[in-house]
């Protein structure tokens, strides 16, 4: 019997090459992908658009915000949010925030948010 996704509820998620430096560890909140997120994700993979952007598209949608995540002088950078169009009305990661990933950490957090639902990468990708 499938269980009811609850598409506010988030988990917490250490990038692979944290997971060993207690103390120095970014802890990335994402929620789950619902069926219409899904939907959304896998035409962007299926059209002129690339994977790269499906990828994207997720962590936009799922990111729900991270904690200990420093830039360079070790200063907390800015969780920030938006109301933007994507299929629907929904509140987003804003671009400026979305810009201070880099492509590996994308990568790896639309994978957590993929395996979180139970599909893999390449159930994304078809």
């Amino acid at each position: 019997m499938p269980i009811a996704l609850d598409p506010m509820a988030t988990f917490s998620y250490i990038l692979k090459d944290e997971r060993t430096k207690p103390g120095l560890q970014t802890k990335f909140l994402l929620r789950p992908l619902t069926g219409a997120d899904a939907k959304l994700v896998m035409r962007a993979a299926n059209s002129e658009e690339s994977t790269s952007d499906a990828l994207f598209d997720a962590v936009t949608i799922c990111l729900a915000g991270w904690e200990g995540f420093c830039d360079a002088t070790g200063k907390e950078v800015p969780f920030e949010t938006e109301e933007r169009v994507l299929g629907r009305k929904r509140t987003v990661v804003k671009a400026s925030s979305m810009d201070r990933l880099n492509a590996n950490t994308i990568t790896e957090l639309a994978t957590a948010i993929s395996n979180f639902n139970g599909l893999t990468p390449d159930d994304v990708k078809n």
